[in-house]
């Protein structure tokens, strides 16, 4: 994927970031419906992984990922794949659990389970810094 022609247009991304999160959103309605198989729900789970790594490879900012939306496997992957391409700081925002069930963060609780060690939590507390080790 490319990056957009206009990536330090914050009202292209804006509007591109309103679009994703409308997107997905509609896709965790479909995936909720008592209706929807298993499968059927693994293959959303798919789309709003992907919707959400596209937005990050083109409107994203170099060195920080907005895991915001994503499942935790996703997120989980998405970091992993990006990690392996990175050197230096990686900033992940998770936030702190307020869209999450019951509050709990889990993708950064898993995060900095996977990564303890190599991970920190930032000073504003939705954002956590991995320290990227060449021999990943």
């Amino acid at each position: 994927m490319q990056k957009h022609q206009c990536r330090n247009d914050r009202e292209v991304s804006r509007r591109a970031r309103q679009k994703m999160v409308s997107d997905v959103i509609k896709l965790y309605e479909q995936r909720k419906d008592p209706k929807t198989t298993r499968k059927e729900a693994r293959a959303i789970e798919k789309k709003i992984n992907k919707k959400v790594e596209d937005w990050n490879l083109v409107y994203g900012e170099a060195g920080y990922l907005d895991l915001h939306l994503m499942t935790l496997y996703g997120a989980l992957s998405f970091v992993a794949r990006m990690a392996a391409r990175h050197k230096g700081h990686l900033y992940l925002e998770t936030g702190v659990g307020n869209g999450s069930r019951d509050g709990v963060p889990v993708i950064k609780q898993s995060l900095l389970r996977k990564y303890e060690g190599n991970i920190k939590v930032c000073q504003n507390e939705g954002v956590l810094v991995l320290f990227v080790s060449q021999t990943w």
